[in-house]
């Protein structure tokens, strides 16, 4: 055996066989083999069968056996174990085959001891060991399959996110005052999204699955901002208009790079989220935002979302062409919107939530040392 094989063998979860073993005497005893009700009747069946198939009238029962032959039955039962834990360790894809296999070794086994030797040794507490065993392995196996894929997924997913906010990081760190706003975003979303959900309007649109994929989703909002140059994104004076309108091309910019990849159908619950969330958190309520120009309920709710989360971020944190306002100011401009920028149930649901926001803020805020790492 090689080295490899070795290796392969001693890195399988040896302590689940032998958890079985446990299990399975546990199982004979309590099945009371083999000298119980269901064992007898194995034994009647299998010595029936084998007179009608093979003409071989074996009686039933261990009269006549030899103390040392007693011991077989048991035998064959460790074997049973042996070999299924082995199958079990090296290839477990192949239980539902070497159960079949045992059952019939067992029989053959017992149709040779009793032509040879004129012993009819009782093969039911092999076969029930096989039974036993085998299912326990399987299901055992099938749990384990499934844990693997559950944990799998979940380091896909986590990998997947935080690529996600690397990608959207290195777009915002072209601004050195905007370190912290993934982090603030995607839990102003979160917070934000769960007491809309709770207050029942919105409840049916925002299901565990759509929050979790909100927050997951909501740093890609401002990807657009890659191809803005420079110049318009860290200008510290006004914006002039043609300035203003190089700005606010980010949201197609940013649809046309989401658009640019090569999705799989599958994808689609993914992309088509980030594009609402990308084409639409510049909207406004009465219809005065940018792209499109959408009004009220034509704006995706996930865009409304992230437009309430962005504002606030903006107007609490410090900027390259402005100074963070305080927490009283911030509450009151954004809460001059309710109706006019913000759909008046988001900006209901960022009142009630307020002082949670707040302290997010400082959690998640731009640090000195923070911006020293990109910009030493």
């Amino acid at each position: 055996m090689s080295s490899t094989a070795v290796r392969h063998l001693l890195t399988r979860p040896l302590a689940v066989p032998l958890a079985g073993g446990v299990l399975l005497v546990a199982a004979l005893i309590l099945i009371d083999c083999p000298s119980g009700a269901i064992c007898t009747a194995i034994d009647r069946g299998v010595a029936g069968g084998l007179d009608k198939v093979l003409h071989l009238p074996v009686p039933v029962g261990s009269g006549g056996l030899p103390a040392a032959a007693a011991l077989i039955s048991l035998a064959f039962s460790g074997v049973v174990w042996l070999s299924l834990t082995t199958v079990f360790i090296v290839r477990r894809a192949l239980l539902p085959v070497a159960a079949p296999l045992l059952v019939g070794v067992t029989i053959g086994a017992d149709v040779l001891l009793f032509q040879t030797e004129g012993w009819f040794v009782s093969p039911a507490l092999p076969l029930v060991s096989v039974l036993v065993y085998s299912l326990f392995l399987i299901v055992l196996g099938s749990l384990s399959l499934r844990l693997r894929r559950s944990l799998r997924l979940h380091r896909q997913g986590s990998f997947q996110q935080r690529m996600l906010e690397l990608l959207a990081t290195l777009v915002e760190t072209r601004d050195p005052t905007c370190i912290g706003h993934i982090a603030r975003m995607q839990n102003y979303v979160r917070v934000l999204a769960g007491r809309l959900a709770r207050s029942g309007r919105h409840a049916a649109i925002l299901t565990s699955r759509y929050r979790e994929l909100l927050v997951l989703l909501c740093p890609l909002h401002d990807i657009g901002k890659a191809a803005v140059p420079d110049a318009v994104l860290l200008k510290r004076e006004r914006l002039t208009e043609k300035e203003t309108t190089e700005m606010q091309r980010h949201v197609e910019l940013g649809e046309a790079l989401l658009l640019a990849v090569g999705w799989r159908a599958e994808d689609r619950e993914f992309v088509d989220l980030a594009l609402d969330i990308i084409g639409s958190h510049h909207e406004r309520w009465d219809g005065g935002g940018y792209p499109r120009g959408l009004r009220g309920e034509a704006i995706p709710l996930a865009g409304r979302i992230v437009a309430v989360a962005e504002v606030y971020d903006a107007l609490i944190s410090r900027r390259c062409y402005k100074n963070a306002y305080t927490r009283e100011q911030s509450r009151a401009i954004l809460m001059k919107g309710r109706g006019t920028a913000f759909d008046p149930d988001l900006a209901d649901a960022f009142l009630e939530v307020e002082e949670e926001m707040w302290k997010i803020s400082l959690t998640y805020g731009d640090t000195t040392d923070a911006l020293e790492v990109i910009y030493p």
